[in-house]
């Protein structure tokens, strides 16, 4: 049976290059061996090292290594790994989400930082290192959204932008920190675009909900889905849109949901929240039975992000997008019309 040490978790756990480092670490013949990790990669299933051995995408990456039982044991062990660090941030958000002080709130260079009730503070309290966010010589990374750790690299990057960085309150991630000096600086590409080409006139004229739902065009994704509406409430339209993992990946995936009042007289937003949804094996059954209108309270919320200042509705377009990124439908509806 498969076994992680638990050191060998949580020093994978914090490093967001776990994936790269965790091959440099399994292929070093210059090094000592880590007992660990070969405990960890001599426990993995035989079955699977088998098929793994035959499949012809690994082949394709690792038919120059001599040695294709280790290259199959640190393909498989990667991946094995990256599903654990998943399932230990969900179990970490869901154990200490009534703590008063949740992780990373428990490091010392955060001891000065008092936490709202939805566990966020500000971002102004940090600075920035072009990777990751710097405070009393330790570094942070925003909390991650999906099992991929730079799943909110490129939403950082526009929650930084100004007039967002001055009043916008985040949650850093409770695995993903360590000492500044020796934190590793990643950078990725990406576009984003803010898009004022929704029909926002038909928006504002709404009298009643109006819903829409997604299915993913890729294979890799079947079983999920995307629900939105807007909705009037008074003189306010409510977006609300959440990607609902596939009922097999809610272990280890939350749903991601967005908030956003748009208030049509000003054409802009005056509130923005961003969060994680965690269920249970029930609740997520649930869930997929049910239209966003009809799932309340559903799940353990914990936020990732929240700002109520004015948002220009190209601002807004930006942050969504960056908020779900990889998530193809999402993006298409923003960018629709957008120009680069």
């Amino acid at each position: 049976m498969t076994h992680i040490p638990n050191d060998l978790l949580t020093r994978f756990a914090a490093d967001p290059t776990v994936g790269r480092v965790f091959e440099d670490e399994a292929w070093a013949v210059d090094s000592p061996a880590d007992p660990q990790l070969e405990a960890f990669l001599a426990s993995l299933d035989p079955a699977v090292l088998e098929e793994t051995r035959c499949d012809d995408n690994f082949l394709f990456f690792n038919e120059q290594h001599e040695d294709l039982d280790r290259a199959a044991r640190i393909w498989v062990g990667s991946q094995v790994l990256l599903d654990a660090i998943a399932e230990y941030r969900i179990e970490s958000l869901h154990n200490e989400s009534a703590s008063e002080r949740p992780r990373p709130y428990d490091v010392l260079a955060l001891e000065d930082l008092e936490p709202d009730s939805d566990n966020l503070v500000p971002l102004a309290e940090f600075s920035f290192t072009g990777s990751a966010l710097r405070r009393n010589g330790h570094a942070f990374q925003l909390m991650s959204t999906t099992p991929a750790p730079n799943s909110t690299y490129w939403l950082l990057q526009a929650c930084l932008a100004e007039p967002l960085r001055r009043s916008i309150r985040i949650r850093p991630d409770p695995l993903l920190h360590g000492p500044a000096g020796s934190f590793p600086s990643v950078g990725y590409a990406m576009l984003g675009y803010g898009n004022e080409n929704l029909d926002w006139q038909r928006i504002a004229d709404l009298a009643e909900p109006e819903h829409g739902q997604w299915l993913p065009d890729d294979i890799d994704q079947w079983g999920s889905r995307t629900d939105w509406v807007w909705e009037p409430r008074g003189s306010e339209i409510h977006f609300r849109c959440e990607e609902i993992p596939s009922i097999g990946e809610a272990t280890r995936k939350p749903g991601r949901y967005l908030h956003a009042v748009y208030v049509p007289s000003t054409d802009s937003f005056i509130h923005l929240d961003g969060a994680v949804r965690i269920y249970g094996p029930v609740e997520i059954h649930d869930r997929h039975g049910k239209k966003l209108h009809q799932a309340g309270k559903m799940g353990l919320r914990e936020k990732v992000f929240s700002v109520d200042a004015p948002l220009s509705r190209g601002m807004f377009s930006v942050v969504a997008q960056m908020f779900f990124v990889w998530n193809s439908d999402v993006v298409r509806y923003f960018e629709e019309g957008c120009a680069e």
